[in-house]
């Protein structure tokens, strides 16, 4: 690996994102009916989150190049959009909804670029992807308890969001932690000049797994 700060810091942020955000989502219809509004309504809530989840896809490849300070401002801004979006209680609520969501996602997939963008040898980049994958349905699974045993309680989905927005301000402290320093470059994803072909063991490989000739 180059460094071990950036997989660190980039293991955190897509663990702790695509836990969250890949489980909250399920409860996004709930969360609509919740408001009170018309249930032909609802779909269209549900629609406006993922078109936020869409959008920032969309913006990830600009904040590729963002330092790990911003980023954590960006899920700082993010848990708030998610707790003033849930305890509105209003189908106005979910425009902010919809804005944490394509932080969420954005974060996810910068994160994730930027992981595999740090690790070198097919060994470790199979071991982090490996413990990325595992941390991420573990963190699911938590996701899912708690939210159970919070509803269980007798919280409603608007107060149950609210509370998982806590976690966001936890983890930007965490990445500010394990943040590079000033000045250190923020690793990309390497891109292939057009007209070449991209070394390894994928690339030899020719149709159906065979080594490819000239």
């Amino acid at each position: 690996m180059r460094t071990v700060r950036p997989v660190r810091r980039a293991l955190l942020l897509s663990v702790a994102v695509t836990s969250l955000w890949g489980a909250l989502d399920e409860y996004v219809p709930l969360l609509a009916a919740g408001t009170g509004v018309a249930t032909g309504t609802v779909p269209f809530l549900v629609l406006a989150v993922w078109a936020g989840v869409t959008l920032g896809g969309l913006l990830a490849g600009r904040a590729e190049r963002l330092p790990g300070r911003a980023l954590a401002v960006l899920l700082l801004a993010a848990g708030v959009l998610l707790a003033a979006g849930a305890l509105g209680r209003s189908a106005a609520g979910f425009a902010l909804l919809a804005g944490a969501f394509l932080v969420f996602q954005l974060l996810d997939v910068v994160a994730d670029a930027r992981l595999q963008a740090a690790i070198e040898g097919p060994a470790a980049r199979a071991t982090v992807t490996s413990l990325a994958g595992f941390g991420s349905s573990a963190g699911t699974l938590l996701v899912y308890g708690v939210y159970g045993a919070a509803s269980g309680a007798g919280l409603d989905h608007g107060s149950v969001f609210a509370l998982f927005a806590v976690v966001c301000p936890v983890i930007a402290v965490l990445l500010l932690g394990v943040a590079a320093p000033a000045g250190t470059p923020v690793p990309t994803v390497p891109t292939v000049p057009e007209g070449t072909t991209p070394a390894g063991p994928s690339a030899a490989a020719g149709p159906g797994g065979t080594a490819g000739t000239s």
